[in-house]
């Protein structure tokens, strides 16, 4: 039986190379995107922090706290876009990676079925070649038997003929 050679498996080995480092780009992508929309999470957890003054009732703000609380929350407002670009930024890249790894998984899936068709195809073909051979010794050992079964015969059948030419 002839050993089973896939003629694409170095392609299929480079494909799959790629696709787990699709993976890893698609892992760091994705961390990169939860950090960016945490950043923008907390920038605004903070800006709306400081959006409240610690007012009480019956008690005044002193004008400096007020300033420091307005000067703060102006500071993290103008912080904000840039974490937000930084986020839109993060989840093209997601996106982008997720399309490379999804492009590379199906090109994996495609070698990988017809690997899977092709071992099948080597399978039927040894079984056929099998099955070719054992009729071959069968056929051999019916024609033995056959030839042995005619000589008996035929060494019979002529002692009858000399054994019924007597008077």
């Amino acid at each position: 039986m002839k050993r089973f050679q896939f003629q694409l498996e170095k392609l299929l080995r480079y494909h799959q190379q790629r696709q787990k480092q699709a993976e890893l780009l698609l892992s760091h992508a994705a961390r990169e995107q939860e950090s960016a929309r945490a950043t923008v999470r907390e920038l605004e957890r903070q800006i709306e922090l400081a959006c409240r003054l610690p007012e009480r009732v019956g008690r005044s703000i002193e004008p400096a706290l007020r300033e420091q609380s307005l000067r703060h929350a102006q500071q993290l407002s103008e912080t904000l876009p840039g974490a937000q670009d930084n986020l839109k930024a993060a989840e093209r890249r997601f996106r982008e990676a997720q399309s490379q790894h999804t492009a590379v998984t199906q090109q994996v899936e495609a070698l990988c079925h017809l690997r899977s068709q092709r071992w099948q195809e080597h399978l039927d073909e040894a079984a056929r070649q099998q099955q070719i051979e054992l009729d071959d010794v069968v056929m051999k050992q019916w024609s033995r038997r056959a030839l042995t079964a005619d000589a008996t015969l035929t060494e019979s059948e002529s002692t009858v003929v000399i054994e019924g030419q007597r008077p």
